[in-house]
């Protein structure tokens, strides 16, 4: 199964340790993630 970034990251965003990173961080962080995905051809 393959996801876009964006799927990606909606998924990693649903386990509880990346769920209890404060918001501003998580969002941040799922950005740069996403983006490195994408940076990589997806």
């Amino acid at each position: 199964m393959h996801f876009s970034a964006n799927e990606y990251c909606a998924l990693f965003g649903t386990y509880s340790e990346h769920i209890a990173i404060e918001e501003k961080i998580r969002k941040e962080f799922f950005s740069k993630i996403e983006s490195a995905i994408n940076y990589s051809g997806g």
